[in-house]
């Protein structure tokens, strides 16, 4: 996690992705994030009306939560484009743009201003992991 501000994506002319780059960064800290958040609630107890017996995170579970995590950085990325609002501050809309294209729902329908839209999602797509019990990490 502390390395993932080092990772470099390059693109086919050999030139940096740094919207890949600046994308793999999110989704590594906010991932390693929630895993610390579950391991938490698990190690210190939640009452989940199942005895001794430790709660046990599913993919359903650990996926909305990412989605989550996520869409909320999305909205925070679209916010902070707002020039009049943060000034010189503000973030580049093609560093935003460079971001999140190709990870959004149904990008191809989204209008060509999707800064501006309020809604626009990440898209996740549950993975099928084989030989897992029902809904088991």
């Amino acid at each position: 996690v502390l390395t993932s501000v080092f990772a470099e994506f390059k693109a086919r002319n050999g030139g940096p992705r740094r919207g890949a780059a600046r994308l793999y960064n999110i989704v590594a800290t906010e991932a390693a994030f929630i895993i610390w958040k579950f391991r938490n609630a698990r190690v210190i107890g939640r009452d989940d009306g199942e005895g001794d017996q430790p709660h046990r995170v599913t993919r359903r579970e650990a996926v909305g939560a990412l989605a989550r995590v996520l869409n909320q950085r999305l909205s925070d990325d679209q916010r902070l484009t707002n020039r009049v609002k943060y000034g010189n501050k503000a973030l580049s809309r093609d560093v935003v743009t460079s971001t999140w294209s190709g990870v959004l729902h149904n990008e191809a329908r989204l209008p060509p201003d999707w800064l501006r839209q309020p809604g626009v999602l990440v898209g996740l797509v549950i993975p099928r992991f084989r030989g897992l019990g029902q809904g088991g990490m």
